[in-house]
């Protein structure tokens, strides 16, 4: 299985190197007003790629933090693993007649 994990990655890889070599051309960018940016295609793309990624990565976080949270307190809140066990007390009338 590792095996096959790597094989994918290094496929990725050298998909990835090779879309970049044919694709290194310049792309003109209006960001602005009249501010423009002139930047490589795949520089672009994995700008836009990690752009987009950012906001679903940090909702899964925030979420994760509070199912964490969530996790501690209903831990604490929990009944004792042991139960704890008290000796019946003598009633009051037990203690009047005696």
């Amino acid at each position: 299985m590792r095996f096959l994990k790597l094989c994918l990655w290094v496929f990725a890889l050298v998909l990835a190197l090779v879309f970049c070599s044919r694709n290194w051309t310049l792309v003109t960018v209006a960001l602005w007003g009249d501010v423009v940016a002139d930047i490589n295609l795949p520089l672009l793309l994995v700008a836009t790629f990690l752009a987009g990624l950012l906001p679903p990565w940090l909702v899964a976080r925030r979420r994760l933090g509070l199912l964490r949270r969530e996790r501690a307190i209903s831990a604490s809140l929990a009944p004792p693993a042991h139960p704890v066990t008290v000796e019946p007390r003598a009633s009051f009338a037990d203690e009047l007649h005696s």
